[in-house]
């Protein structure tokens, strides 16, 4: 499986997206390289308090995110993390 890279280029605020829904999950983890670049995503939002699977801003990696700054609000169940929530 070839991994995929991604680098931030500049700061997120997320204040207009409400609910984000996270990157990756049940029906599979992100997998590649998500290098923040000093940046920061702030203002997230997400509630996934109805689930035990995947609050955050990434619901579940195999890969590597690095460099990253997250400020916002995360609601969830047992796997609950502001970058990441649940590592496979």
């Amino acid at each position: 499986m070839q991994s995929r890279y991604f680098q931030l280029t500049d700061d997120i605020d997320m204040t207009d997206e409400h609910n984000f829904t996270p990157i990756g999950g049940m029906k599979g983890a992100f997998g590649g390289v998500f290098d923040g670049n000093d940046h920061t995503i702030c203002n997230l939002q997400v509630d996934n308090s109805d689930s035990d699977f995947g609050s955050g801003l990434f619901g579940a990696v195999v890969g590597t995110v690095c460099n990253l700054k997250v400020t916002g609000t995360v609601f969830g169940g047992e796997n609950t993390g502001g970058r990441r929530s649940q590592r496979r």
